[in-house]
């Protein structure tokens, strides 16, 4: 079976075209995934099930964080909720720990 120059050009200007096809579907895969968690995750914080498990999440996280800034205080600045300082907002659930 012999191959000609011609069937390497079309074999070469098949991948060219895949690239941009590649890249434009990686683009709406992340996009829509994006969406549909924000989304569920805007929805699970709504119902009770949800809101109780995200409360017990966040005080367990901050249970251990407060347990680690007792035996490193030199870090306990760096354990706090970025976005508060340690205050308490949404993004910690109250509890001003990270």
């Amino acid at each position: 079976m012999e191959h000609s120059y011609t069937h390497w050009l079309w074999a070469g200007l098949g991948a060219l075209a895949m690239f941009p096809l590649k890249k434009l579907w990686d683009w709406w895969i992340e996009r829509f995934w994006t969406a549909f968690w924000m989304g569920f995750k805007e929805n699970f914080k709504k119902t009770p099930e949800g809101q109780a498990w995200l409360k017990q999440y966040y005080e367990a996280r901050a249970q251990k964080d407060q347990e680690i800034a007792k035996q490193h205080p030199e870090i306990e600045s760096m354990l706090h909720c970025k976005e508060c300082q340690g205050k308490g907002c949404e993004h910690c659930g109250g509890t001003g720990w990270a």
